[in-house]
């Protein structure tokens, strides 16, 4: 490819970038706190939200096949960096935009400053639940008139709860505790520690972590021989952008250690592999699920498998030992349910033979799941069975269990009760080395969650009740059928 046109491809793809952060800043202050849900500009958000991912997705499967190709087939590690420090410069300068932003109908951040003043004060976030410490101003002043004394708050939190007052009213599902694991705890108290109370902490906490998992991605394919140029469909994506800069979604701190787990398999470490993706789990649990596929069938890998979850349950147990009725952990896996396209439509069906119908299929979905993973570890032989070249070999079986881990995780939002579109975003660090269609194609259509916002508004028999969920799912379950039916996992075909 000439230089100018090349200079040209890069520079269409960092100006989309900007374009995005520039509006998606200019539209945020619409959806500030105090304005009605239904007085915010949803269906025009929706479209930004939608209008960018398509662009950018579409100029990413454009020009990856053009500027992925090395010249003469040598690998150039000047213009890998050169190139890697472009992108990483354009992500840093699109985050500066949001770093000031309203986060866009999103209100999970409250939680995350309350637990982190919880943890950084060294009291236990998973003992109680937010509404023991605040008393909604209508209600106080009910009481008042009553001559009723509100409850006494749990003793050693008196002081944060008077701080920590309006993070508290705006907590969502405040009835509960928290549903997230410790080693998430340990970011929201870091946060809290850079800024009580305020969301420049989390801020910072999620720059550092994204940073980080760039650093990680970038050795990944530094060390694979490919070009730099994949680590723009994480650090460009405009849902990365929305989730993670706008919005501080928890699961940003996910992305060093699935980066890092990455690299460590590329490496030949696998280890360090297992314990990357164990200290994934103690951040959100489905990362475990992985597990299986970097191992091989002998004692030491599965002595590394044992030594993962080993940790991970030795770092979970403060929330395992607090599980109960009014656990967040519990409640979450026995009836959340939000933007469930599959998983509506089978619950739905069971209903009609059994009032159990949500729980059969929460347990039907299980036990496939467990089936699916056990199959592709034992059937699809990941460990190329007898190579004798085990340098060869390698790359085939670092890339199967990369195949393997983006269909697990594609599948898995497919299904999940809960489809929130910052889970979508597990898929990017995968596909930074192995593009794949149905896995980049979920990134973009899950943007239609927001048009939910709207649709509540509507009558319940409304059939745009159920649009946003179908438009999500139904154009990645037919990309997933095509790439099947056509035997190929990527988009470099």
């Amino acid at each position: 490819m000439a230089i100018g046109t090349r200079n040209l491809y890069w520079t269409a793809g960092a100006l989309l970038t900007i374009a995005f952060s520039i509006s998606c800043n200019a539209i945020s202050s619409q959806f500030a706190w105090d304005i009605p849900l239904f007085e915010r500009p949803i269906l025009t958000f929706a479209g930004l939200l939608l209008s960018a991912n398509i662009l950018f997705l579409t100029w990413f499967v454009l020009t990856q096949k053009k500027l992925i190709t090395t010249r003469k087939g040598i690998f150039e590690p000047r213009r890998f960096w050169k190139s890697a420090l472009f992108i990483f410069a354009i992500g840093i300068f699109a985050r500066a935009i949001l770093f000031a932003s309203t986060p866009i109908l999103e209100d999970d951040f409250y939680r995350y400053m309350w637990d982190g003043a919880v943890s950084a004060e060294s009291l236990n976030p998973y003992q109680h639940a937010p509404d023991k410490f605040a008393i909604a101003p209508d209600v106080s002043q009910l009481l008042e008139e009553l001559g009723v004394d509100a409850d006494p708050l749990p003793t050693g939190y008196e002081d944060l709860a008077q701080r920590g007052e309006e993070t508290l009213l705006r907590t969502n599902n405040p009835n509960i505790t928290t549903i997230y694991p410790p080693l998430a705890q340990a970011g929201f108290a870091l946060a809290y520690m850079i800024a009580p109370f305020d969301v420049i902490g989390l801020r910072i906490v999620s720059l550092i972590a994204e940073t980080l998992a760039f650093i990680f991605m970038a050795l990944a394919l530094r060390t694979a021989g490919l070009k730099s140029f994949g680590l723009a469909l994480y650090w460009w994506h405009p849902m990365v952008l929305k989730e993670f800069a706008n919005s501080m979604h928890m699961d940003v701190l996910l992305m060093p250690f699935i980066a890092l787990a990455l690299l460590m398999i590329i490496s030949r470490r696998e280890f360090f592999a297992q314990l990357a993706l164990g200290l994934a789990a103690a951040i959100k649990i489905w990362p475990i699920m992985l597990m299986p596929f970097i191992a091989k069938r002998d004692i030491r890998s599965i002595a590394y498998v044992a030594t993962g979850v080993a940790i991970l349950l030795f770092l979970m147990l403060p929330q395992l030992l607090a599980l109960g009725e009014g656990a967040g952990l519990t409640r979450f896996g026995q009836d959340w349910q939000r933007n469930s396209f599959a998983f509506t439509l089978v619950s739905g069906g069971l209903s009609y033979i059994t009032p159990l119908g949500g729980t059969l299929a929460r347990l039907l979905i299980a036990g496939l799941f467990l089936f699916f993973i056990v199959r592709i570890w034992w059937y699809e032989k990941l460990q190329i069975d007898g190579a004798k070249d085990l340098t060869a070999s390698h790359p085939m079986r670092a890339n199967k269990i990369i195949d393997a881990s983006i269909l697990t995780i594609t599948l898995l939002w497919l299904v999940l009760p809960t489809g929130y579109p910052w889970y979508t975003l597990w898929l990017l660090p995968f596909a930074v080395l192995r593009p794949n269609l149905a896995a980049i194609l979920l990134t973009a259509t899950c943007g239609f969650y927001y048009m939910d916002f709207y649709a509540q508004s509507l009558p319940e028999t409304s059939f745009l009740q159920w649009l946003p969920a179908a438009l999500c799912a139904l154009p990645v379950w037919i990309a997933l059928a095509f790439q099947t039916l056509r035997g190929k996992n990527g988009i470099n075909v």
